[in-house]
């Protein structure tokens, strides 16, 4: 079976929930293969507003088979709070939802180990949403954890759980992508960038003009309501996630948010004491203390969002994209310029 790869080529937050939901009209399966509900993807359609936590983006699609994977890490209440939400009929959901035995439960003492972690940490913390997700994947790591295919029988399912709590008791009283033939590699990306919790943005935006970009595109997180954290598109980490993952194809998002600036920021190098670096840093000291070269490009002060041909779109927004696609040198074959399914720009089939 042919396959096409969505990848987030941020830092999160870069639309992918749409991108998944359009073209998984052409699709038979959809297929979510890590993470947690630590994710927040969403999806409008007839105006209706979904935020997928847990289930593939691909559910709202009667004819497609949503398979949730073994490297997903699954907390059973939230799961089924998600379905209850979505409303579509249970035995529709459980026609077409697969959930793979290997994947692993996140259960409440993971929650708690998460909390624990961060408030150790204190101004080192990571920023996590506090849903467990690293702690279960620790468990998956050292095999204490439990599976979904250990619920199946009730005894197994006691002795898992007793197998895995004793692993924490001491610390809480303190207080795979095989490559048959893949069609296409799409990173997704928003055509500025945002970031939740901690860790380097060198091309974030501080003030009156971060705050506008942040009312504009709603970047308030869909799980834990957080305001992200907003800037201009980093093309040197974007580069970085092109070539790191093999993508070759970009899907940019939320264009029509950048319609009202007069000139967009874009982040061409960084500088680390006296010098240019156009490749980022490996180094977490020189990546903390990177500085913006933002070039600025002309902006086109007029509506993309009723664009479905990239034609449509004002001529200072199709400069845009074709210059970040010349320097990323992969060709950006979706835009998206709007929150429903509609309003998306094909320039290349995906598949």
């Amino acid at each position: 079976m042919s396959s096409v790869v969505i990848v987030g080529a941020q830092w999160g937050d870069e639309g992918k929930g749409k991108i998944v939901d359009v073209l998984a009209e052409k699709a038979e399966v959809v297929a979510r293969f890590q993470g947690g509900d630590n994710a927040g993807h969403t999806v409008y359609c007839n105006d209706q507003k979904y935020v997928f936590h847990i289930l593939p983006s691909g559910i709202l699609r009667p004819n497609v088979l949503n398979i949730i994977g073994g490297g997903v890490v699954i907390n059973p209440d939230r799961l089924l709070a998600e379905l209850d939400e979505i409303g579509v009929p249970r035995d529709e959901w459980q026609a077409r939802l697969l959930i793979s035995g290997e994947a692993h439960l996140i259960l409440p003492c993971h929650i708690a180990l998460d909390r624990q972690a961060e408030t150790r940490m204190g101004d080192g913390k990571i920023g996590t949403t506090l849903r467990g997700i690293g702690p279960a994947y620790a468990d998956r790591a050292s095999r204490v954890g439990v599976r979904m295919a250990d619920v199946l029988d009730e005894d197994h399912f006691r002795a898992r759980l007793r197998v895995c709590f004793e692993a924490k008791r001491a610390l809480l009283s303190e207080a795979e992508l095989g490559d048959f033939d893949v069609l296409a590699v799409i990173g997704i990306a928003k055509a500025y960038a945002t970031r939740v919790g901690e860790g380097p943005f060198p091309s974030e935006l501080f003030g009156a003009e971060g705050d506008h970009l942040r009312e504009l595109g709603g970047e308030y997180g869909a799980t834990t309501k957080r305001p992200r954290r907003c800037g201009w598109l980093d093309l040197v980490q974007l580069k970085r996630a092109v070539q790191l993952n093999g993508m070759n194809a970009v899907a940019l998002t939320k264009m029509d948010v950048l319609d009202d600036f007069d000139k967009i920021g874009v982040c061409v190098a960084y500088r680390i004491g006296e010098r240019e670096y156009t490749e980022m840093p490996v180094n977490p000291v020189d990546q903390a203390a990177a500085k913006p070269v933002i070039e600025f490009w002309p902006g086109w002060r007029a509506a993309t969002s009723a664009a479905r041909r990239f034609e449509d779109l004002p001529e200072n927004a199709r400069n845009y994209v074709q210059e970040l696609e010349r320097r990323l040198e992969v060709p950006i074959t979706l835009v998206s310029a709007g929150r429903d399914r509609s309003q998306l720009i094909v320039r290349e089939p995906a598949f």
